[in-house]
């Protein structure tokens, strides 16, 4: 109990955490709290750089051209053509999800302003 009377309320957290670093080596030379990087590697999870997963960058430009369109794909306003997806697949991508789903963004921008100018 509490203060008045009242019960103190439950709380049921988890908190996820992503990290580039090699906890090992940084609890090693101090720059990480032991006690964290063994609740951190409780349950770790290895994915290797977007420039390796193929698949995901064939998946997600579409899906998110599509979100931001939010409207069917025309000829000029909604499609990645072939040389652009080439592109982002040649690219080292080492800002991961996040810079991809941005460039993705502008490029929807840019190929909607050029369907509306004609």
């Amino acid at each position: 109990m509490r203060g008045w009377g009242t019960p103190q309320p439950k709380a049921d957290v988890r908190i996820l955490g992503a990290t580039n670093a090699d906890l090992s080596a940084a609890v090693q030379e101090g720059r990480f709290a032991k006690i964290c990087s063994t609740v951190q590697m409780s349950f770790p999870i290895d994915l290797p750089p977007l420039c390796e997963r193929s698949a995901t960058l064939r998946l997600w430009p579409s899906e998110w051209l599509e979100i931001f369109r939010g409207a069917k794909p025309t000829r000029s306003c909604g499609i990645f053509p072939t040389r652009a997806l080439q592109r982002l697949k040649a690219y080292d991508w080492p800002g991961n999800l996040r810079e991809l789903r941005n460039v993705v963004e502008r490029a929807a921008i840019l190929m909607c302003i050029r369907h509306y100018r004609g």
